[in-house]
């Protein structure tokens, strides 16, 4: 049954990837669930012939500089053995630490200029420490393509609250149009079970 999971869903990916030429962007934490995209999206394009990797693909992962040290120098390396593993095979995948602006950062926020710590109502830090600089590196790098795939790991098993969001939102092949658009890109998310 897993094996059987796991192999249609690198399907599916590998299909997707022979699709078009829309670059993809996949959200990376260094937690459970985008790890297991990431390991996903690395097998899917392994298992397509090397003169066919053309698509750009970058893993992306932001560092809100609150996490202590060993989770940072865990996703550091993380990012690294994915660079390396690109290169060795020829997969055209870019592994990127993308951080806020100082400006925006959490210290600045909370002890410049008072914000309170976040919480379920006050969400100020995902869009400021997560989302921008995310939406910087697709604006800098990727723009030019005016749409990209963004894959984002999470679980439908989550909760049934996160199972009805994901399926509201899905349209075709388990992508959905985002709700975020800037002017120079439309993302788009695959969405796992």
């Amino acid at each position: 049954m897993t094996m059987t999971v796991f192999q249609d869903i690198r399907g599916s990916l590998r299909q997707l990837y022979l699709e078009d030429q829309r670059p993809w962007l996949v959200g990376f934490s260094g937690g459970k669930d985008s790890t297991m995209l990431a390991s996903l999206v690395f097998d899917a394009v392994l298992s397509i012939p090397v003169e066919q990797r053309k698509k750009p693909v970058s893993v992306l992962c932001t560092d809100t500089r609150v996490e202590i040290p060993a989770i940072a120098d865990m996703v550091e390396g993380a990012l690294d053995r994915m660079r390396k593993c690109s290169l060795q095979n020829n997969l055209n995948i870019d592994a990127s630490l993308l951080k806020p602006i100082i400006e925006e950062s959490f210290w600045v926020n909370i002890i410049g200029r008072g914000y309170p710590p976040p919480n379920r109502v006050f969400r100020w830090c995902t869009q400021r420490l997560k989302i921008d600089p995310v939406t910087t590196f697709v604006n800098q790098r990727l723009g030019h393509w005016g749409e990209a795939i963004l894959h984002l790991g999470a679980r439908r098993a989550e909760s049934s609250i996160r199972a009805q969001t994901m399926a509201d939102r899905e349209v075709r092949n388990g992508l959905s149009h985002s709700r975020r658009r800037s002017s120079a890109n439309r993302a788009s998310c695959k969405c796992f079970r």
